[in-house]
């Protein structure tokens, strides 16, 4: 599909000079997922119901704090007149955790259960208000 076919990611700035964009399906996930580029640029997009800006920036804050490894947020707005908040993040060549999982052996997913554990304990780090 082409941005110019999408009336929504058309109003995003970031996206205008994209000439494509696929819905990603991998994962699982409430948020509409979308892949999109050109010349060399690709970025992986997250569209959600609602105003979340402010959420996202938080949660995104607490990440950089924590030196959780996350992709890096290159924008995140929000479109009020569809009540749709992007976050647009760079995008990660890769699988996902679900593709990894199903073809790993034993002691790759024992390393992985290992890393996520180490950035997850990073979060006990979180003072609750």
């Amino acid at each position: 599909m082409m941005i110019e076919d999408n009336e929504m990611l058309n109003k995003i700035e970031i996206l205008k000079n994209c000439s494509y964009i696929e819905q990603d399906f991998r994962g699982h996930s409430h948020a509409i997922r979308s892949i999109a580029g050109d010349n060399g640029n690709k970025y992986f997009i997250k569209i959600l119901n609602g105003n979340r800006k402010e959420s996202l920036n938080w949660i995104n804050d607490i990440y950089q704090s924590l030196s959780v490894p996350t992709a890096e947020i290159q924008e995140i707005g929000y479109l009020e007149n569809v009540d749709k908040t992007y976050i647009i993040f760079e995008y990660l060549e890769g699988n996902t955790l679900r593709e990894l999982t199903k073809k790993a052996s034993a002691k790759e997913l024992e390393d992985i259960g290992i890393e996520i554990g180490a950035s997850l304990a990073k979060f006990q780090q979180i003072k609750a208000n």
